[in-house]
């Protein structure tokens, strides 16, 4: 009877696996953005220090309705030696449009104010700066190409919800093996 039981558990597990390994990603919103950024910071490395921004930056200089986003964690470098900037918006809802919006928009304006007076080897980060959305997250990044692509690559893992699928499969194995060993 056991084994019966386990077979049927089995097949029914092996036959979900197709499903869990779809080629649409699947993201988590349980994360706050701090929680998030953190797991950037640990594999991006900026030119220099960062320093987070107030509520104040992002309202009259990134022109972004707060009452949109759930929490924010944006940092760029505050030694005037970098351009580095990378910005985590959790969008409060499924809708990101507007705060993909209002990112784009930030970009494009600090493109557009770009006079050219200094750091001007740092002008490329700022003219390739690119934003993704992961679900309800918006991330930017005004870095070099390595280390955006970095931002992105680590922004996808701690919001990939296929990799929580596939520990609640290994879970299921476990005790699936366990139990037929009983």
């Amino acid at each position: 009877m056991k084994k019966r039981i386990f077979a049927v558990l089995l097949t029914a597990v092996l036959l979900a696996l197709p499903s869990c390994k779809e080629n649409t990603p699947s993201y988590r919103s349980d994360k706050t953005s701090m929680e998030v950024y953190s797991a950037v910071a640990e594999v991006v490395s900026p030119d220099a220090p960062m320093a987070a921004v107030d509520t104040d930056y992002i309202r009259y200089r990134m022109m972004l309705d707060t009452s949109i986003m759930e929490d924010y964690a944006i940092y760029m470098q505050n030694t005037g030696s970098s351009l580095d900037e990378i910005g985590i918006i959790k969008a409060i809802g499924d809708d990101t449009a507007a705060v993909e919006t209002a990112v784009k928009d930030y970009l494009a304006q600090r493109n557009e104010e770009w006079t050219g007076m200094y750091l001007v080897e740092e002008y490329p980060k700022l003219r390739d700066a690119e934003y993704r959305v992961f679900g309800r997250y918006v991330v930017y990044g005004i870095l070099s190409e390595t280390e955006k692509t970095a931002l992105f690559e680590a922004a996808a893992d701690a919001l990939n919800n296929n990799v929580v699928v596939e520990k609640n499969i290994q879970a299921v194995y476990r005790v699936a093996f366990s139990y037929e060993n009983m």
